[in-house]
């Protein structure tokens, strides 16, 4: 009798696991004849290259004003760190005629992984943003901190992981701290930037900054958030079991769970555009999970710009940015959050105006920063009315 259970639950085993496996199928093939091609996906260059096009020259001339006019010469160097803690290093130093330290904004891309803003052997232009940057007098740190593909042994001894698992603050914040240092500097002007789930590490650096920060004061001064989230998610790479993003201390954080089953999982599969979306708010309606793994933003010591996309495509950054201010406004009535939402898509720094919205920004709280002896850079005197016609706009091949 026990023989023939045995066999019994083996072929029962065996039946569910392939009627599952057709029902999975069939779903499959349902979400193939219903989903949505890649048309928005495709569509985005175009759409990209059509702002900087209509929009470009009318907005650099509003922004001119906000910014400094370049030097007629300055240079970029390259320079590899190496491998900080598992995370990778590159920094691209803005060198100029005159021996002056300039801010530097510390760079981290989203669930793609890898290098965003440059990496071990290319300028960072990200389009034009990394461009923008350094014309206007910022250096930049790009790092990587999980995924990536190989790095190239010249970048030094280290690893980098494979996929985002659990990924230790710490670790970022201890790169964020040598920034401080470099270039001869004790305490020099940093800020940080992340799109979105580099978004999300960028309110989560913010919100726990007492406990990153060293003894001289907030890990940074100044942050941009483009198309964050406001909860700490669920680490991308599945296994049986889920794993957060994200750890503080040696423990994960609270996180908001993918469910196994959901009627959006065979259009994700299928990058079917708009189940990604759905899914993405389904799991924002567990308002238990929701409310465990919010990021206490009220907490951050420095000013933070939020960018949402009210057209993300990728998940519901608007909303979620949104939540962040709310909780904000909740908590700490003098919180140092902003939010600007745009009728864009996921992509919001390859457009035009939340580009030069963040680089706006980190000239005038950096420079802000500075001259309250917070933090040490040197900075040139934004564009005035007396110098001349502002510079021509930048475009799609700068």
């Amino acid at each position: 009798m026990l023989r023939w259970s045995a066999s019994f639950s083996l072929w029962g085993g065996l039946a569910l696991w392939a009627g599952l496996s057709g029902a999975l199928a069939l779903m499959l093939m349902f979400a193939a004849a219903k989903s949505t091609p890649l048309i928005v996906g495709a569509s985005i260059p175009e759409s990209i290259s059509a702002a900087w096009r209509d929009d470009g020259a009318r907005l650099w001339a509003h922004y001119q004003p906000r910014l400094p006019t370049p030097p007629p010469q300055f240079q970029t160097t390259l320079l590899p760190r190496g491998v900080m803690d598992g995370v990778g290093v590159v920094d691209f130093e803005r060198q100029s005629d005159d021996p002056v330290l300039p801010p530097m904004i510390v760079a981290v891309g989203g669930a793609e992984g890898g290098f965003w803003l440059g990496g071990t052997n290319r300028f960072p232009t990200s389009l034009t943003f990394g461009h923008l940057l350094m014309r206007h007098g910022f250096s930049i740190r790009s790092i990587s901190h999980f995924g990536g593909g190989p790095l190239p042994d010249w970048l030094g001894e280290g690893e980098i992981a494979p996929w985002l698992f659990e990924g230790r603050l710490e670790a970022i914040a201890d790169v964020i701290r040598d920034a401080r240092t470099t270039r001869g500097a004790q305490r020099r002007c940093i800020g940080f930037v992340g799109v979105s789930t580099g978004g999300e590490l960028t309110l989560l650096l913010a919100g726990y900054g007492d406990e990153l920060a060293g003894e001289d004061g907030p890990l940074m001064d100044a942050a941009v958030a483009a198309v964050p989230s406001h909860v700490v998610h669920q680490s991308p790479h599945r296994t049986l079991r889920v794993h957060s993003s994200w750890s503080l201390g040696g423990e994960p954080l609270d996180f908001v769970r993918y469910p196994w089953l959901s009627p959006h999982i065979p259009g994700v599969l299928l990058r079917d555009y708009d189940a990604v979306l759905a899914l993405g708010r389904q799991v924002l309606r567990n308002e238990t999970a929701v409310a465990r793994a919010e990021i206490p933003v009220e907490r951050a010591a420095m000013p933070v710009l939020m960018l949402g996309a009210a057209r993300d495509h990728m998940w519901p950054s608007a909303d979620m940015s949104r939540a962040a201010l709310a909780r904000a406004e909740r908590l700490n009535p003098d919180h140092s959050l902003a939010y600007i939402e745009y009728d864009l898509d996921h992509f919001v720094l390859s457009y035009p105006e939340p580009i030069m919205d963040a680089v706006a920004f980190f000239y005038e709280t950096l420079r802000q920063a500075a001259a309250e002896g917070r933090c040490e850079a040197d900075f040139a005197e934004p564009w005035r009315p007396d110098e001349g016609a502002p510079e021509p706009e930048p475009s799609l091949s700068d």
